[in-house]
């Protein structure tokens, strides 16, 4: 079934979260942290190494849950949990195929393989967010 996939574990012991990625994913993304200060406190970009592409970040928002629900629900960022006053959210890029659309030859499989990990991956990554106690 489904839970015998192949997985690799990413996790984040400064805001104590884990995520399972495939094991396809080895060796072909890297995470940058983007701080960005007051109510978004940092954001974790996963990025397609050879290319530099978003795949998709995961950001922590220093806020209440009412905030959240008044001011973010319903925007680009997907609700994942909450801990401590922190809420987690993430989000997908818009335009995955712009971002590769310089040279069409060499691009072609690193789309076919981004579009994939953005639209078949991500989907069950984000299923698996956990908190750590």
């Amino acid at each position: 079934g489904k839970s015998k996939e192949k997985t690799i574990e990413y996790r984040n012991e400064e805001y104590g979260f884990t995520l399972r990625l495939p094991k396809s994913w080895e060796g072909k993304y890297e995470v940058e942290r983007i701080d960005l200060g007051q109510e978004e406190e940092a954001t974790f970009v996963f990025t397609y190494k050879p290319e530099k592409v978003e795949l998709f970040s995961v950001t922590i928002l220093k806020i209440s849950r009412e905030k959240w629900n008044n001011e973010y629900a319903g925007g680009l960022l997907e609700y994942m949990g909450e801990k401590d006053g922190r809420i987690f959210a993430y989000s997908i890029p818009t335009e995955i195929s712009e971002q590769l659309a310089g040279n069409k030859k060499e691009k072609i499989h690193a789309l076919v393989d981004v579009t994939h990990m953005v639209n078949v991956d991500v989907p069950r990554i984000v299923q698996t967010f956990e908190l750590l106690n």
